[in-house]
């Protein structure tokens, strides 16, 4: 199944029940502004689909609506392959959390070497899509509005804390930023007002 965003997003809010849900308004939060990046870049040539990278916006978090939010990652993709979504849309489950294909690249919390094996086998064998890449820079600019990747940072880490791989994580974090910029040939911030507004 390769859905729209209408019908995702349709789907999200049968799952959530109460519309203020935050896991609701976050992934929201991020399909929306993936969009906004998605087609600045295809503006610039870049050969993207808009409401598919808006679609795996509001997938990435899909488990946090289906099981326990520590098991999200997990609960996200099994949801997503039992629905019959497409591998490229099932995929955007597993490796949202982590800015480089690598395990260790994440932000706060590692991922557990039982409970989360499928993640530890899949992400370094996996190529990341630019669709993937600019989900995962969203994920990273919104909590229930766009804001800064270092505001988001000490968001995430104030309430989560850090580990032994969270400095590389933000280098990491730092280096997709930059990767996006280029292709940009400008600040991702820029297509944000609401960002220049409060820097």
């Amino acid at each position: 199944m390769t859905p729209s965003s209408q019908e995702v997003l349709a789907l999200l809010r049968q799952l959530s029940i109460n519309p203020e849900n935050t896991s609701l308004r976050h992934t929201v939060c991020v399909g929306d502004a993936a969009a906004v990046i998605a087609e600045a870049l295809q503006q610039k040539g870049q050969p993207l689909d808009v409401d598919k990278v808006r679609t795996l916006g509001y997938l990435h978090d899909i488990g946090r609506l289906v099981g326990p939010g520590s098991n999200h990652i997990i609960n996200g993709y099994n949801f997503l392959k039992a629905q019959g979504f497409a591998d490229e849309y099932c995929n955007i489950s597993l490796v949202h959390s982590y800015p480089e294909n690598s395990p260790a690249c994440v932000l706060s919390t590692p991922p557990d070497p039982v409970r989360e094996k499928l993640v530890l086998d899949f992400l370094p064998q996996h190529t990341y899509t630019l669709s993937e890449k600019i989900v995962i820079l969203c994920d990273l600019m919104c909590k229930y509005s766009v804001m800064t990747v270092d505001e988001r940072i000490v968001d995430v880490l104030s309430r989560h804390g850090t580990w032994i791989g969270t400095q590389n994580c933000i280098l990491a974090i730092r280096r997709l930023k930059s990767e996006i910029d280029a292709l940009l040939g400008g600040n991702v911030y820029d297509l944000f007002p609401e960002i220049k507004d409060n820097l």
